[in-house]
């Protein structure tokens, strides 16, 4: 919010950075979700549930990116760079938490 006022960040550049963290947000949770009832499962069923959870996700996620485009007229360039950060952010800790999982199995 200091950015704002201090009109370093614009107000196009502020939608764009709410926008591309509440979708990437969702799709960490949902990633997470599926971490959670995959790590339940055996190891075979722990593939398809993660890896064609994420295949899924990031169709859904693409189709976001595109409506986000359309439907909110969001700044191409750094609305894709944003959420290109914010989805490699999340990725990491997905990561780590699934390494942590791992660890105490």
């Amino acid at each position: 919010m200091l950015f704002r006022y201090l009109n370093i960040l614009t107000e196009e550049l502020f939608v764009n950075f709410i926008t591309a963290k509440i979708l990437t947000t969702i799709h960490f949770f949902a990633g997470y979700a599926l971490m959670g009832a995959g790590l339940k499962k055996a190891d075979k069923s722990f593939i398809k549930i993660v890896f064609g959870g994420m295949v899924i996700r990031l169709f859904l996620m693409l189709g976001a990116i595109f409506m986000g485009q359309k439907l909110l007229n969001v700044r191409d360039n750094s609305f894709i760079f944003l959420v290109f950060i914010f989805y490699f952010y999340y990725l990491t800790l997905e990561i780590y938490y699934l390494s942590k999982k791992a660890i105490k199995k």
